[in-house]
């Protein structure tokens, strides 16, 4: 899948802007629910096929520490030959029986793992080969420090992880707590974008009759409740409309700043 990409020999050059680290966002699934896995360009290096699952599976999410995720990776040089070692890192507060429960059968299997960093470049680890593994560390902490698991997917592959330059809009996500829903779009707040500097509006045709998820600047607002409220903002929408208000809490439309980072997510 990998094997054969290819990129000249060729001066480095510096990120036109440099974004603040970490990852905004990482999802997972068994690598057994994978129906389709994408072929790399050997040119570009990325992958503009979509990345098709089995019918009934679903990404998973994690409420996992927003300061803690990170990917990094790092080449070595072994008997076999030059390789590459991957890690998605990040913390997971607190505890609950279930995650007990969760983490207990996740290590007995392998996993695909789609993460966006917050440059907004989606990359993946697992293929149709090898999938990444979990492995984790659980404290409960003493009086000055809090229970906590740092959960860890590695992968090791002959190239670095893949840029994915597909889209996820086929790709039904569960997001924890919040039930499964489809990826609708995501984009910066700019002029000429479906929300511009100022605004707090939202219309697209393929969230009539449904529930919405939106994330902004990695805050989540739930749906269409003001019961659903994250922070200090809310979702107005009317089930059957194809367009939503962001809202505060006094119920005035909250205008949106420019370069905010949205993502939508929809759910029948």
């Amino acid at each position: 899948m990998y094997g054969n990409v290819f990129k000249p020999v060729q001066g480095l050059s510096e990120a036109s802007r440099i974004y603040p680290g970490g990852l905004c966002e990482i999802l997972f699934t068994p690598r057994e629910n994978v129906l389709t896995w994408p072929t790399i360009d050997p040119l570009t290096g990325g992958i503009s096929e979509e990345i098709e699952l089995r019918p009934s599976t679903v990404l998973y999410t994690a409420e996992l520490n927003q300061q803690t995720k990170t990917f990094g990776e790092e080449t070595q040089d072994a008997l076999p030959g030059h390789f590459h070692q991957m890690e998605v890192a990040a913390t997971l507060p607190g505890n609950v029986p279930e995650n007990v429960l969760i983490l207990s059968t996740m290590k007995f299997h392998r996993f695909l793992v789609i993460f966006k960093s917050k440059n907004g470049e989606y990359r993946f680890l697992g293929d149709e080969d090898n999938g990444a593994k979990l492995s984790y560390k659980y404290t409960e902490g003493d009086n000055g420090k809090s229970r906590n698991r740092d959960i860890k997917f590695t992968w090791s592959s002959q190239n670095a992880a893949p840029i994915y330059l597909g889209t996820l809009s086929e790709i039904p996500v569960e997001i924890a707590s919040g039930g499964s829903f489809m990826f609708i779009e995501a984009f910066k707040v700019k002029t000429g974008q479906p929300i511009e500097p100022g605004g707090s509006s939202y219309t697209n045709t393929d969230i009539e009759n449904k529930k919405v998820f939106v994330i902004i600047n990695e805050q989540k607002i739930l749906s269409t409740d003001v019961n659903d409220m994250d922070g200090d903002r809310y979702i107005d929408k009317d089930l059957a409309s194809d367009s939503f208000v962001i809202r505060d809490m006094n119920g005035d439309a909250l205008a949106l700043n420019e370069n905010d980072n949205v993502e939508i997510y929809a759910h029948d």
